[in-house]
């Protein structure tokens, strides 16, 4: 590296074969501190964008297992499962397995604490890129991991649904008994 004086204006010069390239030309100090706060602002002027991006990881269970789940109308595979959604808006999340009542949670859209780094640094412009790519929110809870009720016996469409325990409530009536149990 080789540092060149013609005059006023001094570069700084690296040789490479049979070009040479001008990386930094010397500017009074004011210029240089100039350049460094609008390079500050821009890195920063995205900070939720950079710090989580538009997308929320959710990890879905729920105890039992294997329970289906519906995110906004759309089915997403069985728990356990990840899913990313958008941050733009809220969405329903609803959980359902044969024999259980569905699990209904409502995923609310609030805003993230990332928006006061762009109101200290990366301004309307950090604020406007964040709101575009829906960066600006987060999702709650964060945590899904409920435990699916057993539903109640009943009848409907030619159909039963029978609810076998091995603790009866001592208020229950007895309507039956299985064969060879002698209860």
């Amino acid at each position: 590296m080789k540092a060149l004086d013609t005059g006023h204006n001094r570069a700084v010069c690296l040789h490479s074969r049979e070009t040479v390239l001008i990386l930094w030309q010397i500017l009074p100090m004011k210029t240089i501190y100039a350049a460094a706060c609008c390079l500050v602002l821009l890195l920063f002027a995205r900070c939720a964008t950079i710090a989580h991006g538009p997308l929320q990881k959710f990890v879905v269970t729920a105890e039992p297992k294997v329970a289906a789940v519906y995110i906004d109308g759309r089915s997403y595979g069985h728990t356990p499962t990840v899913v990313r959604l958008s941050r733009r808006k809220s969405h329903t999340l609803v959980l359902k397995l044969d024999g259980y009542q569905p699990y209904e949670l409502l995923l609310k859209r609030k805003i993230d604490g990332w928006v006061f780094g762009n109101l200290m640094v990366g301004g309307i412009p950090g604020i406007a890129i964040d709101l575009l790519t829906g960066s600006i929110f987060r999702l709650t809870p964060k945590d899904i991991y409920p435990t699916l009720q057993a539903s109640r016996g009943f009848v409907g469409n030619e159909s039963i649904a029978v609810i076998v325990t091995m603790q009866p409530d001592r208020q229950w009536q007895k309507i039956g008994q299985l064969p060879g149990t002698g209860r």
